[in-house]
Formats: C-alpha cells, sequence, structure tokens
C-alpha cells in the first residue's frame, strides 16, 4: 500500500509539472520601460505579425516567431533574439526587457522636461512624481550608456 501511494504521489507531482513544460503564448503588448519612461513597445500579434515603435526607429513593423522560450522580433529583415523567463523578453541586442506593463511617463514628455520645455502633466501625477521619474530615469541611463565611468 505503501508502493501504491508513493507512486501517486509521484504521479501527481509529475502532471502538476506538465503545464510548465509547455510553451507559454507570448503574444501581446511588450513595453520597453526604463525607470517607469516608456522607450518603445511591440505588439505581437497572434498571426505573426509585429506593429510597434523602437527608439530611433518611430513605428515599425515585422514578423515574430516562437520556439519554446525563445521569441525572434525581425524588423526590417534584422532578427532580434529574445529569452522569455516567464515575465519578461531579454535580449543582448536591447538594453532594457521587455514587459507587460507600460510605464506612467512617455519618452517624448521625458525629453521635453529634461530640455526644459513646459509641457502638461500626464493626468494624476504631480510635479514631485515626474521629477522622481526623470532622476531615476537619468541614473539608470547612465549605467546604461556607461556616462557615470566616463565622469569619474
Amino acid at each position: 500500500m505503501k508502493k501504491l501511494t508513493a507512486m501517486l504521489l509521484a504521479l501527481c507531482m509529475l502532471l502538476a509539472a506538465v503545464p510548465a513544460l509547455c510553451d507559454e503564448d507570448v503574444t501581446g503588448f511588450w513595453a520597453m520601460v526604463l525607470a517607469d519612461v516608456n522607450l518603445g513597445y511591440f505588439d505581437l500579434k497572434e498571426d505573426g505579425t509585429v506593429t510597434g515603435e523602437a527608439p530611433g526607429q518611430g513605428e515599425v513593423t515585422g514578423t515574430w516567431t516562437q520556439e519554446g522560450n525563445t521569441v525572434t522580433i525581425t524588423i526590417d529583415g534584422d532578427p532580434a533574439e529574445f529569452i522569455y523567463d516567464g515575465t519578461t523578453l531579454v535580449s543582448d541586442e536591447l538594453p532594457v526587457p521587455l514587459v507587460r506593463e507600460e510605464g506612467r511617463l512617455s519618452f517624448d514628455v521625458a525629453l521635453k522636461m529634461i530640455n526644459g520645455e513646459d509641457v502638461e502633466l500626464p493626468e494624476g501625477m504631480t510635479q514631485e512624481d515626474i521629477t522622481a521619474i526623470l532622476q531615476n530615469f537619468l541614473v539608470e541611463y547612465q549605467k546604461l550608456t556607461g556616462a557615470e565611468d566616463d565622469a569619474a
């Protein structure tokens, strides 16, 4: 009886792990966010096409595929490989991972504020909120570009 119970328990544990072995669907919206500032996005559509906005490129279109946890996004014939870790898409080709949630501030608004231009505050945000986001963004941006090393 003990052997049967142990075998049933082992079978239950094995069956519980089966969903983890399946490919998780990554279709939908993915944002490029650095310190709560939106840098761009990709919308992976079910038909294998992708639309989005990439830094320095504006609006982009292309295709995407998924094999296991590897997602390949191809824009203008240039493929970029991402690894899906269960919550993010990470690539050596992008300095920040793609996430499901957008940041609180658009890059355009952030850039205008950094340049001292007057902008209308996004709904529900205070000047203090934006100042904190911009300070964090600049610190993280310097880390990515190595600017803090150059300043030292």
